[in-house]
């Protein structure tokens, strides 16, 4: 453990940088994990303390970005088929993820609006109104002659409960 007061020497911010390259979240997590102070890590790192603050707080029981004991599954090592349609989203507090105007207009929503979504594996499709409409009627057998309707069913249900108070 280093001593509050003491800076990361540049060696070992540029192995925290080659370990991590990019992913400033994950080098502040790591020369966090080695015991210098977090305004020792923004100077060292160029970053502000809030924002060295809100990565070690946020993320005091989890590993660094990319290291798990499992490693990751297989799938998520085959390339995307498109880089056009692969996104990254930041979880914000309280578990908010802000979707770029771009895909708002794809969607064709606005903010306050809903989007639906299915959760396939461990990952999340997203779709938008009309498609989640669609994805609804599809799930139910349509009507055919000669059954009863559902709005007589409920009209009976009624009257039923009606006579009976």
């Amino acid at each position: 453990m280093k001593a509050q007061h003491e800076m990361p020497t540049p060696a070992e911010v540029d192995a925290v940088r080659q370990a991590y390259p990019g992913n400033k979240s994950s080098q502040i997590r790591a020369l966090g994990e080695q015991g210098f102070a977090r305004a020792r890590i923004a100077d060292a790192l160029g970053v502000r303390y809030q924002f060295v603050r809100n990565v070690l707080e946020a993320g005091r029981a989890q590993p660094p970005y990319g290291v798990s004991e499992q490693g990751p599954p297989a799938d998520a090592l085959a390339p995307p088929q498109s880089l056009d349609r692969v996104f990254q989203f930041t979880v914000e507090p309280g578990g908010k993820i802000t979707l770029p105007d771009h895909l708002l207009a794809l969607f064709k929503v606005r903010e306050g609006r809903v989007l639906a979504g299915e959760l396939k594996g461990e990952a999340l499709e997203l779709y938008g109104p009309l498609e989640g409409v669609r994805r609804v009627q599809a799930t139910i057998k349509p009507w055919q002659e000669g059954e009863p309707m559902w709005s007589e069913e409920l009209i009976a249900e009624r009257r039923a409960e009606a006579a009976r108070e």
